[in-house]
């Protein structure tokens, strides 16, 4: 973790204010700030599904340390960051953290403005950290906005932290995941089989933590009109051990992971093939087109004697030519292994509540997204209509970032029609080239 600890930099004060006033009005003028002090519902967020961001994304994982203290560490892509010839590079960075009250993120907790240095190195995200004192007894929505100071290049994201209950005193908020070769902070909740994890459980040392595996469940979401289903929860682990601090994940499954098993929560971590989020495998891009599939497509396909060919005639009976196939298949499994990548808990994305929504009607005009609960808009072409999904937090206890629908008959009719268009070539909602 050495490697990876920034320090604030030490020059005179007048120095410091200078450079904070001149980064400061340069986010202020790039937009990055645009929406902050008007209430979270107004600022649509949907840049964040896209993953053709016009402004880079900082990675943010929040790590309670006890006493009231959270670490955030913030993760930026090093290949996007322009290094000096000292291999390092300053960002100017700014926290807000806001309440969440009765649905509204418009009240300013705290806020901090830093001038941070960070070293290169040979990982994926370079890391900045600060340290924020973070009251219990509410949820919390935090914006991070960082710029080089070399090229004004701005990055931002945002997180929820959790402290409105005892339970989420408990929960994965106080674990901590690195790699345990190179000391990276795992930002995913998921990593390939083989990897070596080091445990952090808040700022204190435990020798052993007591580990359960789970086979993956068979489920995938039901389209959004049924009736409400509580998605079913592993109920058994196929196996039970304990571990020291550094884990080797060897098995394709989760991992759900406890310092201390007189408390309900953990943190759980998905072990994955090394090509997920992707879908590689014949079966596996046959499951995925179980959204837009009938019963007896779906079964054929799955008896096929070749499946990749069975799965390959459904892309051009649909598209009518190989060109126009070869592009929805990129826009339809694009959609896949986005939703793994935004949406996996402690099973995969595209079998989740906003991944069948996100995979079906592609990505939503507009994100209204709160520390509980998020709201995609889709707007109806050609009228001034609107479809409108509401996902809402659960605390589990695996994971506390799984998000429900609110399913109701009434998106029956949108739902045909988006399968419609799928099965006829139709391509909507899409970043696609």
């Amino acid at each position: 973790m050495a490697a990876f600890v920034v320090n604030r930099i030490l020059k005179s004060r007048e120095h410091v204010k200078t450079q904070a006033l001149i980064l400061f009005c340069f986010i202020c003028m790039t937009g990055l700030l645009s929406g902050c002090a008007s209430g979270r519902m107004s600022k649509n967020v949907a840049y964040l599904y896209s993953g053709k961001s016009v402004i880079p994304e900082v990675k943010i994982k929040t790590h309670y340390a006890g006493n009231d203290t959270v670490v955030v560490y913030m993760g930026i892509s090093s290949n996007a960051i322009a290094f000096d010839q000292n291999q390092t590079a300053r960002f100017g960075v700014l926290l807000r953290l806001y309440y969440n009250k009765n649905g509204k993120t418009d009240e300013l907790a705290d806020s901090a403005y830093l001038l941070l240095t960070a070293a290169k190195n040979e990982t994926e995200f370079t890391i900045l950290t600060h340290s924020l004192h973070v009251a219990p007894g509410n949820n919390y929505l935090l914006q991070v906005y960082a710029v080089e100071e070399s090229n004004r290049k701005g990055y931002r994201g945002e997180a929820g932290i959790w402290r409105k209950t005892p339970y989420n005193e408990q929960d994965e908020q106080n674990y901590l995941f690195t790699n345990a070769h190179t000391g990276e902070v795992i930002f995913d909740t998921y990593v390939r089989q083989g990897t070596q994890l080091r445990v952090n459980y808040r700022n204190q040392t435990y020798a052993n933590f007591t580990v359960q595996y789970f086979v993956p469940v068979p489920y995938m979401a039901p389209p959004p009109f049924t009736a409400l289903k509580e998605a079913p929860l592993p109920a058994k682990p196929d196996s039970l051990f304990t571990t020291t601090a550094y884990l080797t994940l060897n098995r394709q499954g989760m991992y759900f992971i406890q310092a201390d098993t007189n408390k309900m929560a953990g943190i759980s971590i998905v072990c994955t093939d090394a090509a997920y989020p992707k879908l590689t495998t014949a079966p596996d891009l046959i499951e995925a087109l179980r959204y837009i599939t009938r019963n007896e497509e779906y079964t054929q396909m799955l008896k096929a004697p070749n499946p990749k060919a069975a799965v390959d005639d459904f892309w051009l009976a649909r598209a009518g030519s190989a060109d126009r196939g070869r592009i929805l298949i990129k826009e339809y499994y694009g959609r896949v292994q986005r939703a793994n990548q935004f949406f996996t808990t402690f099973r995969e994305g595209w079998k989740t509540d906003r991944g069948i929504i996100y995979i079906v009607y592609g990505i939503p005009d507009a994100l209204y997204k709160l520390p509980d609960a998020e709201t995609w808009v889709y707007y109806i072409k050609g009228t001034q209509n609107k479809l409108q999904f509401d996902f809402q937090r659960q605390d589990l206890i695996f994971t506390n970032q799984n998000y429900r629908l609110i399913r109701d008959p009434f998106y029956e009719s949108s739902w045909q029609n988006a399968v419609y268009e799928w099965r006829n070539g139709i391509i909507s909602n899409t970043n696609a080239n």
